[in-house]
């Protein structure tokens, strides 16, 4: 689904809640499940069970659930906040897939590496290509 200029694809048995002031949405609630977001310009959050994404113009895949998050910082810059200790917080900026995140509840580590899955790059240019762009590590 298409909202303003950014493109969404949420995977089979996902829940997302949406909000915002008016008509801008602001925040996306993934509360369960699977999505491929790809953003225009402005500030946007997501928020996962484990941890709160900052999202400025980028695209990315993620991961929700109770335990441990995922996050594919696919191209651009996403501030991660973890929710089990506001100390451990992080800022990604990729080109193109080079620093995927698993985000988890409780732990030591609450933020650490993982692997780039469940996405690809077809499905990036497709979702870029309904709000008319390509993507970010295109150019």
């Amino acid at each position: 689904f298409v909202l303003d200029q950014d493109a969404y694809m949420l995977r089979s048995n996902s829940q997302l809640h949406i909000s915002g002031a008016d008509v801008v949405v602001k925040t996306f609630n993934l509360l369960a499940g699977k999505m491929l977001s790809v953003f225009g310009k402005g500030e946007k959050k997501i928020i996962l069970p484990t941890a709160t994404l900052g999202i400025r113009g980028t695209g990315v895949y993620t991961e929700a659930d109770t335990l441990r998050s995922y996050l594919c910082t696919c191209y651009g810059t996403v501030d991660i906040k973890a929710h089990g200790n506001p100390a451990a917080q992080e800022t990604v900026k990729t080109k193109h897939h080079e620093s995927p995140r698993y985000i988890y509840a409780s732990g030591e580590t609450l933020i650490s590496k993982a692997p780039m899955q469940n996405h690809t790059d077809d499905e990036l240019f497709m979702l870029e290509a309904l709000v008319g762009r390509m993507p970010g590590f295109f150019y």
